[in-house]
């Protein structure tokens, strides 16, 4: 087993419980979750963040970055081996062993980690400053839909028409192909039908519907948070990571529902005839 793990999740019992279990389970660490580890500006959070992790320093695999990811293209089966960083997760042991150095008074460790933990804040807060523009998208899709289709997406239980699932299928091709274009790293020759859906964007774009729709239920993001936005991007990036192994841990109940329902979109595009 190949468990993503959400940044909430590395210092409960249960994550202890699944890494002993069985030397074959392995859980695998996104840079959003080092950036949330660090981002408190003090060593003891990193400690406590990594105490679990540190325990079982073989059964831990670290990605390269999102950047990286955007950036792949693979079929599904080869992103998910191709994205794991070797070097990094061959030295997580090593990393540990700093840890404990620092957190016993070695100060250029000490510094070191406190200048990721900068690093970590000054990017969390280019995302704060662009939470508009996904506020202003999902505004723009809730302006797109009937009066009869808003009603199907604000109630929970309401089973969507066959039209309405192709209209949000179409809005998340759409989303998916302008990330793609205006990504720096993303070659701009149009990929197949199968290619997109391995895609680590089409991806996003998937989780990114959800998301919308969510915020579309309740009546929109008007007065929402940055911070709230923000965290939903990052909730965004940890989905669609793990729609590559074999699962997501995490306590938060909205991330676990973004994940499944990204899954079940990823099968309906995996039945669909290309057309």
């Amino acid at each position: 087993m190949r468990m993503v793990v959400d940044s909430n999740f590395l210092e409960r019992q249960e994550l202890t419980e699944y890494l002993a279990a069985s030397t074959e389970n392995s859980i695998v660490l996104t840079d959003y979750v080092a950036m949330e580890a660090y981002k408190a500006d003090t060593l003891t959070s990193i400690c406590r963040r990594m105490t679990i992790p540190c325990q079982y320093p073989a059964q831990v695999m670290v990605l390269r970055s999102t950047r990286d990811a955007c950036g792949l293209a693979l079929r599904a089966d080869d992103f998910a081996e191709q994205i794991i960083d070797p070097e990094q997760s061959a030295g997580f042991g090593r990393f540990c062993q700093a840890l404990a150095l620092a957190e016993s008074g070695n100060q250029k460790i000490r510094q070191r980690v406190l200048e990721h933990g900068r690093e970590a804040r000054e990017h969390l807060e280019r995302m704060l400053c662009e939470s508009d523009g996904m506020m202003s998208a999902i505004t723009e899709m809730a302006a797109g839909f009937s009066s009869q289709e808003l009603k199907a997406i604000r109630r929970p239980d309401a089973a969507y028409s066959d039209a309405l699932v192709s209209k949000l299928a179409r809005n998340i091709i759409a989303l998916s192909l302008n990330l793609m274009n205006s990504h720096p790293d993303v070659k701009k020759e149009a990929p197949s039908f199968q290619g997109a859906t391995d895609r680590f964007i089409f991806r996003i774009a998937i989780c990114g519907l959800v998301l919308a729709t969510r915020w579309i239920a309740v009546g929109g993001v008007q007065g929402v948070r940055p911070e709230k936005i923000r965290n939903d991007q990052v909730d965004i990036n940890f989905a669609a990571f793990a729609t590559y192994y074999d699962g997501l841990f995490t306590a938060d109940k909205k991330l676990t529902e973004l994940y499944r329902e990204s899954k079940a979109w990823l099968n309906i595009f995996g039945e669909a005839n290309p057309a």
